[in-house]
């Protein structure tokens, strides 16, 4: 019988191995399947589509969790125009380095942690964006 401790690291290596590489593919791949199912400018319309159902208000705080390399979290910052906050969690480092060095506007943040991020934010969020729009009224 195998050892039942070297699997589950066998797992979390592999995992890991593959995520890391998948993370520098991330933003070519998306803007290649959104390519395949809503043409050219997919990506920025498909991302768009999911902004506008959040419908995020100026004031809002937000937290986008698996935030990947950030695209949507900035598009949502953006809309708020600095008069809001919005934060993305993620847990892989790769994706949130690719994340902090793109362009970010004010009011925006990444981490890894969410707890800290919701007391950042005084225990108080008005949306979730797990990938689905999720609103707090």
């Amino acid at each position: 019988m195998k050892d039942r401790k070297k699997m589950p690291d066998y797992y979390v290596r592999t995992y890991k191995h593959w995520y890391k590489w998948f993370s520098r593919i991330y933003d070519y791949f998306t803007t290649a399947t959104c390519f395949l199912f809503y043409g050219f400018d997919g990506e920025r319309r498909f991302r768009e589509s999911i902004v506008d159902r959040l419908n995020p208000r100026q004031g809002e705080k937000i937290l986008d969790i698996c935030s990947g390399t950030g695209t949507l979290t900035i598009m949502i910052a953006r809309r708020l125009a600095g008069k809001g906050e919005v934060t993305g969690i993620e847990i892989s480092p790769d994706q949130l380095r690719i994340a902090r060095r793109k362009e970010k506007p004010d009011g925006l943040s990444f981490t890894t942690e969410a707890q800290r991020s919701q007391r950042k934010h005084g225990g108080r969020i008005d949306s979730i964006l797990p990938t689905i729009v999720s609103r707090n009224e």
